[in-house]
């Protein structure tokens, strides 16, 4: 068991009760908050996009708003004065990152994306045996300009120069 000290006295949790805290002012996609659904922790974090993208408050995690310390030590209180809403939180999280994060849902979503792009109709000049217009000089005014970006070369290794 851990204590947990605070303004409201020492607390006791058990050893399986974990509580992921987070309070990042910036996130990517937070592995460790993933990580901790799959685990079936509870969660409080911060309001940053990649953590919103993540989970939903009230949902699957509490979540408060960055830099606001007194939102965030009551985020913690709630979750270890109420056990219930701690399981509920946990359980919902893992449906989330089992359904939205797993290895099955990543191959489908990533599928369903393939799919969206070999359905589409190929633009005029990717047909096999044609190139694209080098300069948008040479393209016809109909296609949109391209922007090559200034690392990309004009032409390819081993391509003769016209």
């Amino acid at each position: 068991c851990a204590d947990v000290a605070g303004p409201m006295g020492p607390l006791e949790l058990g050893v399986d009760e974990v509580i992921l805290v987070l309070p990042s002012r910036s996130e990517g996609c937070p592995n460790v908050v993933l990580e901790s659904m799959a685990m079936r922790r509870a969660l409080v974090v911060s309001d940053a996009a990649g953590t919103r993208d993540v989970v939903a408050s009230e949902r699957e995690a509490l979540v408060f708003p960055i830099g606001n310390v007194a939102a965030f030590a009551a985020a913690v209180r709630r979750l270890i004065e109420q056990p219930a809403l701690r399981h509920d939180l946990q359980i919902r999280a893992y449906q989330r990152v089992d359904s939205a994060f797993s290895t099955h849902a990543s191959a489908r979503q990533l599928g369903a994306c393939l799919h969206k792009i070999a359905d589409r109709k190929p633009a005029p000049w990717a047909t096999p045996g044609t190139r694209a217009p080098a300069r948008d000089e040479d393209r016809p005014a109909s296609e949109p300009a391209r922007v090559r970006p200034s690392w990309m070369p004009t032409r390819l290794a081993g391509e003769k120069q016209s």
